[in-house]
């Protein structure tokens, strides 16, 4: 039988789903590629500068049937989009630094770009809601006023996030691990003051949310064509020193425990 509660996306009173806090997609895709640990993923901890083996999918009771059968569907549109039209992506990578350059509405419609910023927004806003032990960090990272915005957004009443940017980095190469990372935040400076950068990495994929940008740093919003800053650039993975140095752990860690730590060199 489902417990019930207040939905927290709804707010309404009604038995709730066990949901991936996490998309069960990002999990799947991991997995696919890890022929010699199928059950163990690798996770980032940038808290603690270290890196671990775990098969653990988080999960917990936030949303009630219908709000749960919503973020599938912006699940189930990105996931399609990936593995059946994965060019479209591909396409629509800006070639230039500035993200002024980049206009998707070329590529997508209003509806599957809303869709797109839903399926990553959600992923943050489930875990900055979370009470588990592995995203303890990250618990109410969004902040109050922000957390809102995106619970009205991925409602579908509310407009896209005043001062947010969403970005898809694309990496480049093929030959990527079997890792990703839970989300992590940091407050970072440019030259009209501070902002948020919210990011989560899945295999060539990094997801990643900067709220507070001054308005110059953000595409221009034309009510005549697209309302949603969703970005998507390329870089290639040789550049990450991350990424090397989680080639070089997971292939010396101790698969049963703590991985050696390499972040800090």
């Amino acid at each position: 039988m489902s417990l019930r509660d207040n939905c927290k996306l709804c707010g309404e009173n009604r038995p709730l789903m066990n949901s991936h806090i996490i998309p069960r997609g990002l999990y799947a895709r991991v997995q696919k590629q890890s022929a010699d640990r199928v059950n163990e993923l690798v996770h980032s901890d940038p808290e603690n500068n270290s890196l671990y083996l775990s098969s653990k999918q988080l999960k917990q009771r936030l949303l009630c049937e219908e709000w749960e059968a919503r973020i599938q569907s912006f699940e189930d549109f990105y996931f399609r989009l990936v593995d059946k039209e994965p060019d479209r992506l591909a396409r629509s990578v800006s070639e230039e630094s500035d993200y002024l350059s980049n206009n998707l509405s070329s590529h997508f419609s209003e509806v599957e770009l809303r869709k797109i910023a839903g399926f990553i927004l959600s992923i943050f806003w489930r875990c900055n809601l979370s009470r588990h032990r592995e995203l303890k960090d990250y618990h109410g990272a969004l902040g109050r006023e922000f957390s809102e915005e995106v619970r009205l957004f991925l409602l579908g009443v509310g407009s896209f996030p005043q001062r947010t940017l969403v970005r898809i980095m694309l990496y480049s190469e093929n030959d990527v691990p079997e890792w990703f990372s839970y989300p992590s935040r940091e407050r970072q400076k440019h030259s009209e003051g501070y902002f948020w950068s919210h990011g989560i990495r899945c295999l060539n994929f990094e997801f990643d949310v900067f709220r507070g940008l001054h308005n110059h740093y953000l595409p221009p919003i034309d009510d005549a064509s697209c309302s949603v800053r969703l970005h998507v650039a390329e870089s290639s993975i040789q550049r990450s020193s991350f990424v090397k140095n989680l080639f070089r752990t997971v292939s010396s860690g101790d698969k049963r425990g703590k991985l050696k730590n390499y972040l800090s060199e």
